[in-house]
């Protein structure tokens, strides 16, 4: 099992099953589980490279694969950061050529189809949708407007959390990480990521998990 991965698969059946406050951007993440369209989802805000700030995540399933994502940078979530296209992808562990680092990472997840979306508020991308199915899914154009639709509302709620409209930004562990990666070896913010993913690709773990301990004391040797 992956360093800081979950290998357990729970679903939200209710509100203390959530993973994370019960925002608004969650609820409306946990009413399409609830459908049964999707087995999960969640968004989140990333502009770059080095910056990404969850807004929800409807399992720790979600949660574990949209941090290796962001974590290798690679797979279909940072492609859609860089293409704003949407990439459907109908079963991940056939993408071993396209995606090597994350399809053998994400390999013991019960994961399989994957659907991302980008998020923009006018016409500026500000974040991702994507929601999973566990078996393999073939998207139809139904599913594509469903998940565009969310991927719209989602993406008003994004905005107004960023303008202070409704709520503030949730802080990240990452963020305060690469800021004490900065200070200490007087580099750019892009260079400080690419530090703390070369530590979590040493150690098979995540930038997440690797951030959350320099944040609470862990070593800042590299």
């Amino acid at each position: 099992m992956l360093n800081g991965i979950p290998g357990d698969d729970p679903r939200p059946t209710g509100p203390a099953d959530l993973v994370g406050e019960a925002t608004p951007e969650l609820l409306l993440c946990t009413a399409l589980v609830r459908t049964g369209r999707v087995d999960g989802c969640g968004a989140s805000l990333m502009t770059n490279s080095h910056t990404r700030v969850p807004l929800a995540a409807t399992d720790s399933v979600f949660k574990a694969v949209a941090e290796v994502q962001f974590s290798a940078w690679e797979g279909a979530g940072p492609d859609v950061a860089v293409s704003g296209v949407p990439i459907l992808v109908p079963d991940v562990r056939t993408e071993s050529r396209r995606w090597p680092l994350t399809t053998r990472r994400v390999a013991d997840l019960p994961m399989r189809a994957l659907a991302v979306l980008p998020m923009y508020s006018g016409s500026t991308r500000i974040g991702l949708f994507s929601a999973y199915h566990r078996q393999p899914h073939s998207h139809t154009a139904e599913d594509l407007a469903d998940l565009l639709t969310v991927a719209r509302a989602l993406a008003v709620l994004a905005a107004q959390r960023v303008s202070g409209t409704t709520g503030t930004l949730p802080p990240t562990n990452v963020s305060t990480a690469v800021g004490m990666i900065r200070d200490r070896y007087q580099v750019s913010a892009p260079d400080a990521m690419a530090m703390l993913r070369a530590k979590a690709y040493a150690t098979d773990s995540t930038v997440a998990a690797i951030a959350d301990d320099l944040a609470n004391g862990g070593d800042l040797t590299w």
